[in-house]
């Protein structure tokens, strides 16, 4: 007898609870910027999960490869629809031109990692070379302050740059730093309680309320954003469909 895999029971609880919200066709899609480096393991598997939370309730979305600076001037001038995921001071950038998805996607805290224990902020760096990720906007404010700050396009150059001691110490969030094991015993001390949502431009600010649905039904199933299909916990596994990747 044929029994419906819970992936399946999840999405028609979506629709039932979402009745008035219509399944996109492909010229409806939403698009919205991605960094398009390869070796952005993390930000793949946030988009990728973010747009399976979105299709699975017809909201269909698409991920545009651009460079990580390009993307925010693609929001200011309209090329894009939305982004993945945004701090909320990431708005003072942009200004009215977009707005947030009321329910977070990403809950985590963002730390400070050094080799050496006697380093435990940016104060205790005096001289000493600073390593963030390009784009993220809580390692710029946080690091507005340090005169040497080296700027790495991805998480794995930025653990290398720490690993090869060629910064004395790097930001990073809790879950991009799961990812590299070597880091393990290196000490971290917390500097950011980091809330992140979905962003929108304006022309698209209806869409608000169904979007933190469907971000609220993914989170009642077990899954999380950050990991990989949503966690060993998710009870919505499938990848989203070939042509949104």
């Amino acid at each position: 007898m044929y029994r419906p895999s819970v992936a399946l029971m999840f999405v028609v609880g979506v629709a039932i609870a979402l009745p008035g919200l219509a399944f996109a066709s492909a010229s409806d899609c939403l698009v919205f910027g991605r960094a398009f480096d390869e070796q952005d393991v993390s930000g793949r598997i946030l988009s990728g999960n973010i747009m399976l939370a979105l299709n699975a309730v017809g909201i269909c979305v698409t991920a545009s490869p651009l460079p990580g600076k390009r993307i925010e001037q693609a929001l200011l001038h309209g090329e894009i629809d939305g982004e993945f995921v945004r701090v909320p001071s990431y708005l003072k950038r942009v200004g009215d031109v977009a707005v947030t998805v009321d329910e977070p996607v990403v809950e985590a805290v963002g730390l400070f990692v050094s080799l050496d224990p006697s380093i435990g902020s940016v104060r205790d760096l005096g001289t000493g070379m600073l390593g963030i990720l390009r784009g993220y906007v809580w390692q710029e404010e946080l690091a507005s302050a340090h005169s040497r700050v080296a700027v790495a396009n991805n998480s794995s150059q930025l653990a290398e740059m720490l690993l090869n001691r060629r910064v004395k110490a790097i930001l990073i969030d809790e879950y991009n730093l799961e990812r590299f094991p070597k880091l393990e015993h290196a000490h971290r001390s917390t500097v950011a309680e980091l809330t992140a949502y979905v962003v929108l431009h304006k022309r698209k600010a209806a869409l608000r309320g169904a979007i933190a649905e469907a971000v609220r039904f993914y989170k009642s199933a077990g899954c999380v954003f950050e990991k990989f299909r949503g966690g060993p916990a998710c009870g919505l596994r499938n990848p989203p469909a070939a042509g949104n990747r």
